[in-house]
């Protein structure tokens, strides 16, 4: 085992004046025998770096114990994390955590957001600081748990489409990373004619959604309906009785099939489109969802389910185009509508104030480190 001491000289909270010249880092090798165990203190890990680096001498160099096992080695290591994760691995709690009882837990953060970035940052001064303040830089926890493999959102040309997946990302509080998209298919000079109807399909398929998930396999969903199945049945509650599940996956396909029957009156019917006078399967279709939420919280339940997730981005769309008189004749459809429009927007705000939360409380941690310095 080498334990080294760390480079203050990098240490951000400190000046360049306050390191001594000529200071030198100490190294010492420790042996570690067969079944033997290192044990290190707090105090001791916080001022020394350790690791066992590969023994690349000639074996005519080693002594016979060396040699035992054909040279090979198991290390293990041991830490009491203090930090716990529910089952199904959403949710977590504990010392290194913002909720500290499994009463407080929140769900796990992925990917390389905000709250990632601050964790990254207090490693990298745990790092180069010999005398490390772990309430100031750890004590109020973060929720991070895989940062270093964001699940990637490869958005499509259709607004409505990345809309439905966002949605469901959002309320599952998966933070995802943006992919970006091949190349788009050349339609133009003919070419789509000339071409095989293979690559014409894969031109096509490539334009769609696609969701890479974070799991070891990079397991990948591509299309709306198939992102949004795969994020239910990995992330969506299961509480509803069947009946109850039959009702959301109904009404899911029914949300799924407005939008093309709302861009269909749209281009149909162009010239007599008005808010005053929608088009009467529009309006058939409106007092459809209308009785749908007049049942309860949701479109489908009590709980946000997928059915919301297809059919709010339509109707938003079609409020977009028409104007918010379009709903006029529908309250029970118009407050819920006004009421999921305001919890986004509060969805927006409070992660807009946990970003600003943690800038500042990064900067309090970097003006108590120069003070301290």
């Amino acid at each position: 085992m080498i334990f080294r001491t760390k480079r203050d000289a990098k240490d951000p909270s400190k000046k360049t004046d306050d390191i001594p010249e000529g200071a030198k880092r100490k190294t010492t090798r420790k042996q570690l025998p067969h079944n033997s165990l290192c044990r290190m203190g707090l105090v001791t890990n916080m001022r020394w770096l350790h690791a066992i680096r590969q023994d690349k001498r000639a074996e005519r160099d080693k002594t016979v114990p060396e040699l035992a096992f054909a040279g090979g080695r198991i290390s293990l290591t041991f830490r009491q994390i203090g930090t716990f994760l529910d089952r199904d691995g959403t949710l977590i709690w504990g010392q290194g955590a913002t909720g500290k009882t499994r009463a407080d837990a929140h769900p796990v953060v992925n990917g390389q957001g905000p709250e990632a970035v601050a964790m990254l940052r207090a490693f990298g001064t745990e790092n180069h600081a010999s005398e490390f303040d772990w309430d100031a830089h750890y004590g109020q926890g973060f929720d991070v748990l895989h940062m270093s493999s964001a699940p990637r959102l490869f958005f499509s040309a259709d607004v409505v489409v990345n809309m439905r997946v966002q949605l469901a990302l959002a309320e599952y509080g998966i933070l995802f990373a943006k992919g970006r998209m091949p190349p788009s298919f050349d339609w133009k000079e003919g070419k789509a004619e000339a071409a095989a109807p293979a690559v014409i399909s894969s031109a096509l398929e490539s334009l769609s959604i696609k969701y890479v998930d974070n799991d070891a396999d990079r397991s990948t969903v591509q299309g709306d309906m198939a992102i949004l199945l795969y994020l239910d049945g990995l992330h969506g509650k299961r509480s509803e009785p069947r009946k109850g599940q039959a009702r959301i996956l109904t009404r899911f396909q029914q949300g799924l099939a407005l939008l093309d029957k709302w861009r269909a009156i749209k281009s149909q019917e162009t010239d007599d489109l008005t808010v005053k006078q929608p088009a009467k399967p529009l309006k058939r279709e409106l007092i459809v969802w209308n009785d749908y939420a007049a049942e309860n919280e949701s479109i489908a339940g009590e709980v946000v389910s997928i059915a919301d997730f297809a059919v709010w981005p339509v109707l938003h769309d079609i409020v977009q185009t028409l104007g918010e008189g379009v709903l006029n004749g529908t309250k029970s459809l118009k407050n819920q509508s006004q009421r999921i429009n305001l919890q986004q927007r509060q969805r927006q705000k409070e992660g807009q104030n946990l970003q600003q939360r943690q800038r500042q409380k990064e900067g309090q941690n970097q003006q108590q480190r120069k003070m301290q310095g």
